[in-house]
């Protein structure tokens, strides 16, 4: 209840340098692409490797996390579990800096406008647009990351490299190629929209108005909870986004309907939670790592400034 004469609470977004952000975030999104690349590489394939429901376990190429990374490390070495880390840098270090750069542009001017005064719903429309963008910027870089991660080295190569990939996909697929799976990411727009109004709230409740700032341990916990609640909701949009990525036949387009009655003929409801344990295993670590590095980033950059 507003007393009168007062002034109705109104949530104010903190300001931060668009630069800081674009610079905190690709810095955040290098670490994390970098220390978790193997588990990123098990679970792409996981993810994309098709397995009949009525097949054991014995007639899979890859079988959990360890299976996979020592049948990888067997067929090509220890340079195996880095397959795709160019791209997946090409990935995610524009997409951290697009994306938190976005956000916190998008929160400081929704909340100026006085449209909500309760700061999660600012949350949920800055991380649903600023998804929607970073999703369509950048996704032609994670095509070209599937198709390397998921192609095996004993094979003939199709794709040599970032640029190889890019140039052959343009010319047999066209631009539609590249934005394979788009309309599928744009689905998981619905992931951010859960996880970083979370992650805003658990940072609230940890600082409870102080004036101190957030432990590592606080924003380790705050991350990663966020971070599996999102992820436990909306997995079974990566396992549809990775399928479209991968698919590489000229002229031929996928419908998304069809390609779910498919996979559930065929390999059943659990393969929509096909790696998803990897997922998780690898969520922990990659998001503690992202979001610790963005804020001390930017805590840095802000005392730099009033040296």
């Amino acid at each position: 209840m507003v007393v009168e004469g007062e002034q109705p609470y109104r949530y104010r977004a903190a300001h931060h340098n668009v630069l800081d952000t674009i610079i905190a975030g690709s810095l955040a999104g290098a670490s994390a692409a970098t220390l978790t690349a193997p588990l990123d590489l098990a679970k792409t394939r996981l993810q994309v490797q098709r397995v009949p429901k009525y097949e054991g376990i014995e007639f899979r190429r890859y079988a959990g996390l360890f299976g996979t990374l020592r049948r990888t490390f067997a067929d090509e070495g220890a340079r195996g579990w880095f397959k795709g880390l160019g791209s997946m840098l090409a990935g995610l270090v524009p997409s951290w800096a697009i994306y938190f750069s976005t956000y916190n542009y998008l929160k400081e001017r929704v909340s100026a406008a006085d449209i909500f005064v309760h700061p999660t719903p600012t949350h949920i429309v800055s991380a649903m647009c600023a998804g929607a963008i970073t999703s369509t910027i950048t996704n032609p870089i994670w095509v070209i990351k599937t198709r390397l991660q998921t192609q095996v080295h004993s094979e003939n190569p199709k794709y040599e490299g970032i640029l190889h990939a890019f140039n052959k996909i343009l010319k047999q697929e066209g631009v539609r190629g590249l934005f394979r799976g788009l309309p599928v990411s744009l689905i998981g727009c619905i992931h951010v929209m859960i996880q970083f109004p979370l992650y805003e709230s658990l940072k609230t409740r940890f600082h409870k108005g102080n004036d101190s700032k957030l432990s590592v341990y606080e924003i380790l916990v705050s991350s990663v909870l966020a971070k599996v609640a999102a992820t436990s909701i909306t997995y079974p949009h990566e396992v549809l986004r990775s399928r479209f990525q991968k698919f590489s036949r000229p002229g031929v387009s996928l419908n998304i309907t069809n390609v779910v009655k498919d996979m559930i003929l065929k390999e059943g409801y659990h393969v929509f939670y096909q790696g998803f344990g990897i997922t998780l295993f690898r969520v922990i670590p990659t998001s503690g790592i992202t979001f610790a590095v963005y804020e001390y980033s930017l805590a840095a950059f802000d005392r730099w400034r009033h040296l």
